[in-house]
């Protein structure tokens, strides 16, 4: 088993695909909630916001998030296809391992009907989550060569380790 110290207290050990300790998992779960219920009041006191806001509290998307989660056994896709390869592809620095959101490769605005689409969703860490958004505000150009190495990422991990049961 490989462990790690966990990067929020640096007093426990931990193994390497969890993000925190116990104690430090509550702390941050509770900063998270108060962050997303204000980011939410604010997303949606705009009336355009608000399809995306319902849709993300919609037993639908939970539904679907939690099966993308699975298909991708918790893990961040893009760490890793790093560990994996020996590549670092998207996030140059100490990689998580564990999947904290699920990403939607072709943004909900672009293209709605694909919010659902398991080909659309890939697991990643914050870090990974935190990079791509930044790649995506780049520009057109940035944006279209990050989607094409998620795409690319998730069907190299489709293809050599997802069986369907």
């Amino acid at each position: 088993m490989i462990i790690k110290f966990c990067p929020r207290c640096s007093k426990n050990k931990i193994r390497y695909t969890e993000k925190y300790c116990e104690e430090c998992t509550i702390v941050v779960a509770e900063e998270q909630r108060k962050r997303y219920r204000s980011y939410n009041r604010e997303r949606y006191s705009n009336k355009e916001e608000q399809k995306y806001v319902k849709f993300y509290s919609s037993n639908l998307w939970i539904n679907e998030r939690d099966a993308i989660k699975a298909r991708d056994c918790g893990l961040c896709l893009p760490c890793f296809y790093s560990l994996f390869n020996g590549k670092q592809v998207i996030y140059k620095g100490e990689d998580t391992g564990s999947s904290d959101y699920i990403h939607h490769i072709k943004e909900l605005r672009e293209d709605w009907n694909s919010r659902l689409d398991s080909n659309n969703l890939i697991s990643v860490c914050s870090s990974h989550h935190d990079s791509i958004h930044r790649e995506y505000n780049k520009g057109s150009k940035e944006k279209e060569q990050m989607q094409k190495a998620l795409r690319d990422i998730l069907l190299w991990f489709l293809k050599n380790f997802y069986r369907e049961v």
